[in-house]
């Protein structure tokens, strides 16, 4: 009976081509635009899930409240918060701080090699997050003073196919000359001890090289305030009795350090859940990935609305052919068929229909994908094996489709008497039209909606595109991470550049405008500081 039902299915369709090309064309681009957007929005959300128990990681905020209601907003607190915690907080397993130096030139075998950024952290790195060591110390390749832990795509990069493991490097990291008071780059030789696999793309974190705080030099280190990331994982989830012994002992670290320039009832303090820092911490000085909240929701909800309307479209399609199929659903009921089978028979039609138009979004998504991740900036694929819950919901979403576009019809014409649809005396149905005018009232809704939210967001775009910067962008250069016999020969350095033809003029700066510097927020005058 089922092979009965498929064959009478495809014959209705080749009877009807173009309307069965136009349903299973708009269902499957609607669709496709389903997929590309729902890829983006699984990505964006699944940040920094894959640590064990990420729910129980942490990350401590740090809030100073200044004269006048000035909030200074930091992702960061003071070294000494991580040990104390651990100490006087029973419920904080380990700690983990993080701190990002900029480096200089690296040489490997007396070869100039390109710098990485420099992170020093605690040994209990590799114990808290869940990046795995793929060849070398696996146990706690950060237990020695001057170890270091890189990735692949840096072992690659440095030593090509060569075994990196127990080579030196000789980098150039920060220290303080405490009588001239100034930061100077001395070389340091760092020993590679373990290789660690690529971070996931769905990481916040994206460590290039690693060492521990053993390697740090000493008055760096104790100079240093709110610059250190501060990670930590609790035996249960934190509430506000938990939430208030760690403010508690964050305040009273800050205080100890700082004096009265951040006494301790002028801080706040505030942890977020590892899951949430790439969506949710929108902080100046963020140094991992992160995105904009409302443009990730912004999109999943567009993508819901794109597969209504082409659900809605769908519908009313189908719908729209039921007066037309009546005399064939009298000959059936003529033949025996009950009303049962033709309700069958109309879902299993529409059901199938459905189910070619998600095959035809399927290969439509695999010729857009790549363009879709240039316009976005992303490197989404449509990995089946790890995206099976996608293809599962939509393969049920495509039957759902199916059976809501044949169920009404099915119900509709099944119900007459066959002899009254033979002799043409059935009424052609005001619920069917009412019905239709509904879904075609709601759908034209959705698309003004989407049309009119286009065109505010392209006029934005053109504003910011066209707004007049006071310089031409195109004809400004920037040289990053100059090396020390440069910034010594700055002036002459200077002036060679003045002396060619083209170029107007030169200046320097600690960073480029707009980027700040450390401890600087920013805010509009007038406005509030949040």
């Amino acid at each position: 009976m089922i092979k009965n039902y498929i064959k009478t299915a495809f014959r209705a369709m080749y009877r009807d081509k173009w309307y069965s090309l136009v349903n299973i064309v708009g269902l499957a681009i609607g669709m496709c635009i389903t997929i590309l957007l729902s890829l983006y929005v699984l990505h964006e959300t699944s940040f920094d899930k894959f640590h064990t128990n990420h729910q129980r990681i942490y990350r401590l905020h740090t809030h100073i409240i200044e004269e006048k209601s000035n909030e200074k907003r930091y992702p960061v607190s003071v070294y000494e918060t991580g040990g104390a915690l651990v100490e006087r907080v029973p419920e904080v397993e380990k700690v983990a701080r993080l701190f990002y130096s900029v480096t200089g030139e690296a040489t490997v075998d007396n070869e100039t090699i390109k710098s990485q950024g420099l992170i020093y952290t605690d040994t209990t790195f590799f114990s808290l997050f869940n990046f795995p060591i793929i060849q070398g110390n696996s146990k706690n390749p950060l237990a020695q003073p001057n170890n270091i832990v890189i990735t692949e795509r840096v072992a690659s990069a440095w030593f090509g196919s060569d075994d990196p493991i127990g080579k030196s490097i000789n980098i150039f990291t920060y220290d303080i000359d405490t009588i001239e008071r100034r930061l100077y780059k001395r070389p340091q030789s760092l020993t590679v001890s373990a290789i660690m696999k690529n971070p996931p793309k769905n990481s916040h974190l994206q460590p290039a090289v690693i060492t521990n705080f053993a390697t740090m030099p000493e008055t760096f280190l104790r100079v240093n305030g709110l610059d250190f990331y501060t990670y930590l994982k609790t035996n249960r989830p934190i509430d506000s009795e938990l939430h208030g012994h760690i403010a508690k002992v964050n305040a009273e670290t800050i205080e100890q350090g700082f004096g009265k320039d951040h006494p301790k009832e002028f801080t706040q303090t505030h942890v977020m859940p590892i899951a949430k820092i790439h969506l949710h911490a929108n902080y100046q000085s963020e140094r991992g990935k992160t995105a904009n909240y409302t443009f990730v929701l912004t999109l999943g909800i567009v993508a819901a609305l794109v597969l209504l309307i082409a659900s809605i479209n769908f519908i009313n399609l189908t719908t729209a052919r039921a007066d037309n199929r009546k005399r064939e659903v009298g000959v059936r009921k003529t033949v025996g068929s009950s009303r049962n089978m033709i309700i069958a028979q109309f879902i299993g039609e529409s059901v199938l229909t459905s189910m070619f138009a998600l095959i035809l979004a399927l290969m439509l998504a695999e010729l857009t994908i790549t363009p879709f991740n240039t316009l976005i900036g992303t490197q989404l694929s449509l990995d089946y094996k790890h995206n099976i819950s996608l293809f599962i919901a939509l393969v049920t979403l495509a039957i759902t489709i199916g059976v809501s576009g044949g169920l009404y019809p099915a119900l509709y014409v099944s119900r007459f008497n066959p002899l009254a649809i033979l002799r043409g005396l059935t009424e052609k149905g005001k619920q069917n039209v009412f019905i239709k005018r509904v879904l075609i009232i709601f759908q034209f809704g959705i698309a003004t909606t989407l049309i009119f939210g286009l065109i505010v967001i392209n006029s934005q775009l053109r504003f910011m595109k066209r707004k007049d910067l006071g310089f031409t962008p195109q004809n400004v250069v920037i040289f990053f991470g100059l090396t020390e016999n440069l910034i010594a020969g700055y002036n002459s350095l200077t002036n060679d550049l003045e002396a060619i033809p083209n170029v107007i003029s030169v200046s320097g700066a600690q960073s480029f405008p707009s980027a700040g510097f450390s401890g600087m927020n920013l805010a509009l005058e007038g406005e509030e500081p949040t």
